[in-house]
């Protein structure tokens, strides 16, 4: 980033910063109203009380609901009607209330006794297929896909309570979602509460949270090699984009012979002294030819000094160049 881009980026920070403190700002002070109504109305503790209370109360459900009886004995008459129903029948659903009604008739006349022995076996099968449905690997890639994504819906809920767990008590949440094969059609996924994840992640991998995402799905799919592969891959690319934007440079500069190679070792013996041609803000420590560099943020900066022109070949006038001999 230039400066200029570098200090607006500065100004809207600040600017964001700004407006969500004076949000947050508002927030509290509502909080802080009702915390004073609580104290009013209930006289047993101090308002700061109430106040903690209301910023601090969770609100994640702890516990789950295991398949009941009924649902058992629904789900098996439903299917025994169906499996009776001759050609072109229309088949029976639990959501119709001709059937609920026969069905809850037929439960309430059973007794206790009854009700266990006719759904003994069936809710051991509904409790087999929650676990399925939680852990079971899916062998049909569209039936993974809509299966992750209404996951994916599910967990929704959860990162907004997530949210509203950052914001009462400051805790912090990561979240990548990536596909494990190539069959499945489920793209990545990011969640995180705050920007000082995202600058966390920038920080330790120099990549965004969405380059992250799909360098982890490519490790997901390939393994290390494939991401090893794939690093290589990358910085010859680097490497050749490098070295053919600085020899186009040399070739536009070159003006006393427009098809000399460039070389990087003995530069001044080999192209200053023969051509009188200087090289100018060479950006990285060490001057030699992009090939014998390793270092991606390398290749990076030298790419982009050259494509900017802040480094750049300068063909010397005749007179500076026999003085310069």
């Amino acid at each position: 980033l230039t400066p200029t881009q570098k200090a607006q980026l500065k100004l809207q920070r600040q600017d964001r910063n700004v407006a969500l403190n004076t949000a947050l700002k508002e927030a509290r002070n509502a909080v802080w109203e009702a915390a004073k109504k609580m104290r009013a109305d209930f006289q047993t503790h101090t308002t700061e009380h109430y106040y903690h209370l209301i910023m601090q109360t969770s609100r994640v459900a702890s516990t789950k609901r295991r398949p009941s009886r009924w649902n058992a004995y629904i789900h098996k008459e439903v299917g025994n009607m169906n499996a009776n129903l001759v050609d072109n029948e229309e088949r029976k659903r639990v959501s119709d209330a001709d059937v609920i009604q026969q069905l809850s008739t037929q439960w309430n006349a059973m007794s206790k006794e009854e009700q266990i022995a006719a759904t003994d076996d069936v809710l051991e099968e509904l409790k087999e297929r929650n676990e399925n449905l939680k852990k079971g690997t899916h062998t049909v890639a569209i039936q993974a896909f809509h299966d992750a994504r209404a996951t994916c819906i599910i967990v929704t809920d959860a990162l907004h309570k997530l949210e509203h767990l950052h914001a009462r008590t400051g805790i912090e949440a990561l979240l990548f979602i990536t596909r494990s094969t190539t069959s499945s059609y489920v793209q990545p996924f990011v969640f995180h509460t705050s920007g000082r994840l995202a600058e966390f992640v920038h920080a330790l991998t120099s990549s965004n949270m969405s380059e992250f995402a799909l360098k982890m799905e490519g490790y997901c799919l390939s393994g290390i090699q494939g991401v090893a592969n794939n690093y290589v891959q990358g910085l010859v690319a680097l490497k050749k984009d490098a070295a053919s934007l600085i020899n186009q440079k040399f070739q536009d500069v070159c003006v006393r012979a427009p098809t000399a190679r460039l070389y990087y070792v003995n530069f001044e013996k080999r192209i200053t002294e023969r051509f009188g041609v200087v090289i100018k803000n060479w950006p990285l420590k060490r001057f030699c030819s992009p090939g014998d560099i390793c270092s991606r943020p390398e290749l990076d900066v030298l790419i982009s000094s050259w494509t900017s022109g802040s480094a750049r070949f300068r063909s010397m006038s005749d007179p500076e160049w026999e003085a310069w001999k």
